[in-house]
């Protein structure tokens, strides 16, 4: 069953110097109990829409169409004061950077047991109860409630993070890149523990990072993101095995493999498009090793090639070779190549 559905959602930025198409017909789904990973490189959008879907844009930026639809309501229609209702008790976010989302003027507790306050009414033996069991459950000791983010270790200040996410048991927990600042095995320890934590409490989780083996490892569906728009996307394992799109089969080479030493990491040529005034053609064709007339003149709909599996590109009738192609470093050397 769905829990949020996100249907043509475009968002734009203005600036001096023109409009900014961040998102452009953005459209995925999240089911209950389930997690959805959204994988991208920086500047693709992939936190311009988790600002969209809870509504913390900044001033200079809009939803211009589309909607968000959150267990049927659609959030791009309600106001601040629906949404706030909303916010951490429905919806929860783990952010990238725990120092700078912890307020070093109040304690870990406090600052937990505030968001309890803003939602529900409980007393103040309730609320430290709460949080003590909840910090027992992210593996922080009850003892340090008083304690200072400064005096936590990142990881540490990570979990409190996480149990300021969940503390109001909410159906929906966004995490964006909530392990970037941290060592592997502190990331390993963060998500064995949100792993741990949904068996227990059932929430959905719709995970962004610009690391395909973080969703690899902790999701069910992967979308791939570049340039505003939904390159590819589908079951985790169906996506990542069988890539139709040329940026997923990119992506798939920039991370290590495990099986095959031997295999040599290749990165993607260039950077991505500016997003600014009227675009054209498939926003990867500058990039793509593959591409073609058409696809710097025509934009590549998301087209369905398997049960749950889409991929956004003109020669998926030519993916097998495209795949043995991609797999070679030589074929990333010139993105213009022809075909």
């Amino acid at each position: 069953m769905t829990l949020l559905e996100i249907k043509d959602l475009s968002t734009i930025f203005k600036t001096r110097r023109g409009d900014v198409n961040a998102l452009d017909g953005v459209s995925l789904s999240v089911d209950h109990g389930c997690n959805f990973g959204l994988v991208g490189e920086s500047g693709c959008g992939k936190s311009t829409l988790l600002k969209s879907i809870v509504g913390v844009l900044p001033p200079n930026a809009a939803v211009t169409g589309g909607q968000v639809l959150f267990d049927g309501r659609d959030l791009t229609k309600m106001d601040e004061d629906a949404l706030r209702k909303i916010r951490w008790k429905e919806i929860s976010m783990i952010t990238q950077s725990a120092l700078n989302a912890l307020d070093p003027v109040y304690t870990v507790g406090d600052q937990i047991a505030e968001t309890i306050r803003i939602h529900e009414k409980a007393d103040k033996s309730t609320v430290r109860k709460r949080i003590s069991q909840m910090f027992g459950l992210v593996g922080i000791d009850a003892k340090r409630f008083n304690e200072y983010p400064h005096q936590f270790s990142g990881g540490m200040r990570q979990r409190a993070i996480i149990a300021m996410s969940l503390i109001l048991e909410p159906k929906l927990v966004i995490a964006d890149e909530p392990t970037t600042s941290l060592d592997v095995i502190v990331q390993d320890q963060i998500f064995t523990n949100i792993r741990r934590l949904q068996r227990s409490l059932g929430f959905s989780m719709f995970l962004v990072t610009h690391d395909i083996a973080v969703v690899i490892e902790n999701c069910d569906r992967i979308g791939i993101m570049y340039g505003g728009k939904i390159m590819e996307i589908g079951p985790v394992a169906e996506v990542v095995s069988r890539s139709f799109h040329p940026y997923t089969m990119g992506l798939k080479n920039s991370f290590p493999n495990i099986v095959d030493r031997r295999c040599e990491l290749i990165s993607i040529p260039g950077v991505p498009p500016t997003l600014m005034g009227t675009l054209h053609g498939c926003r990867f064709a500058e990039r793509c090793p593959f591409a073609a007339d058409i696809c710097r003149s025509h934009s590549p709909v998301l087209t369905r090639i398997g049960a749950d599996h889409h991929a956004a590109c003109h020669f998926t009738d030519r993916v097998e070779s495209m795949r043995e192609k991609a797999a070679r470093a030589g074929t990333w050397g010139d993105s213009h190549s022809s075909r």
